[in-house]
């Protein structure tokens, strides 16, 4: 389950790029938060420690744009699952 940014819809996330642009840096944020903490979480849990490629923000935020734009009844919660999955590597 998800709460706050993460359970608004891609349509919205989308949406916000046209209406409120600073909405987009917020909601970046939160997806970073989820990108790192599910990191950690992986490390913590497993004995295969892994590292993300990139936690370059703006990569992040035009990676989730275009997911977005393909699936806009998707959650950005499982957008950032999507990239979470997409962008590990073994350590």
């Amino acid at each position: 389950m998800s709460v706050g940014t993460g359970s608004f819809s891609c349509g919205r996330w989308d949406q916000a790029w046209i209406d409120n642009p600073t909405q987009i840096a917020l909601e970046t944020q939160w997806v970073a938060g989820y990108v790192v903490g599910s990191e950690s979480v992986y490390n913590r849990y497993t004995n295969k420690p892994i590292r993300i490629k990139t936690k370059d923000l703006d990569g992040i935020k035009f990676w989730i744009k275009d997911f977005c734009e393909k699936h806009p009844t998707k959650s950005i919660a499982w957008a950032s699952g999507i990239f979470t999955l997409t962008h590990l590597y073994q350590k």
